[in-house]
């Protein structure tokens, strides 16, 4: 298999090019497909390779909290030109934490914001069934 990135001839079922290290056999962060290395986009569910760490970083970072059907759409849109307004009626969970405030001067701000992002994992998932 020949590296996409230095084009050196490497071994039948190498996993990394010998010459500068670069993955050969790539596979969709999306939903695991085994991809060409030239590949830019996943044969399987078309999610668009190569897109900077920063970029894929963010999508995972959402996928946490919107179901994958929205983001395709929020990303279509995107690419498209712009999102159309749309009226619906639509589920919303409003919370308060109690003591959130003092807790949140007791601890680290990124402990802090992992108990919150745990809970807020749990708070969502009924607001999108409904």
């Amino acid at each position: 298999m020949n590296c996409g990135k230095c084009q050196t001839s490497n071994p039948e079922g190498a996993k990394f090019c010998m010459s500068c290290g670069s993955a050969l056999a790539a596979s969709c962060p999306e939903c695991g497909t085994e991809l060409p290395s030239e590949a830019r986009f996943c044969l399987n569910c078309v999610y668009q390779l190569g897109q900077s760490s920063e970029a894929a970083s963010a999508r995972a970072q959402l996928e946490q909290y919107i179901p994958r059907e929205l983001l395709e759409k929020l990303e279509s849109a995107r690419s498209s030109g712009g999102i159309q307004g749309e009226r619906r009626v639509v589920p919303m969970l409003f919370c308060d934490v109690t003591g959130s405030t003092a807790a949140a001067e007791q601890l680290d701000p990124e402990e802090w914001a992992q108990i919150m992002n745990g809970a807020f994992e749990h708070l969502i998932a009924p607001v999108y069934r409904h």
